[in-house]
């Protein structure tokens, strides 16, 4: 935890740039990640029906967060409601998330909201030929 704490503030001393956070990686590496965590849940004894491997969000909804003039990257955060959803957040340049139409202050968080959650899950919604979750024989 403590060397979590120290590189977050080397980043933030070196001022990274959020709108270049993150990397592409190989659809095999997102098969390994995806199999390691549906192991996982297997191991923890999860039933299937219960794991929620992927939610899907529709492009219109994700532009409508980057059309905010700060928006230069997203956060996915982890929340549950008996099943985990994915609360999805646009950041701003600083860092900071986008909670409306704008970061004028508290105003604005009883208005329009631009955090987004409530994709279709996978399972149910899963299409059977899925390279990325379905696994070879």
């Amino acid at each position: 935890m403590e060397k979590a704490k120290n590189q977050m503030a080397m980043e933030n001393k070196n001022k990274f740039s959020f709108s270049q956070v993150g990397q592409f990686i190989s659809l095999q590496e997102a098969q390994t990640y995806i199999h390691c965590y549906q192991d996982d849940q297997q191991k923890k004894g999860e039933p299937q029906e219960d794991t929620v491997w992927s939610e899907l969000f529709g492009k219109e909804m994700l532009l409508q967060i980057l059309q905010h003039a700060d928006a230069v990257s997203f956060c996915f955060g982890k929340g549950t409601d008996g099943k985990m959803k994915l609360v999805v957040m646009g950041i701003d340049p600083e860092g900071r998330a986008i909670i409306g139409t704008s970061n004028a202050g508290l105003k604005d968080q009883l208005g329009q909201s631009l955090i987004l959650a409530n994709g279709r899950t996978c399972p149910p919604y899963c299409l059977p030929e899925d390279v990325v979750y379905v696994r070879g024989e």
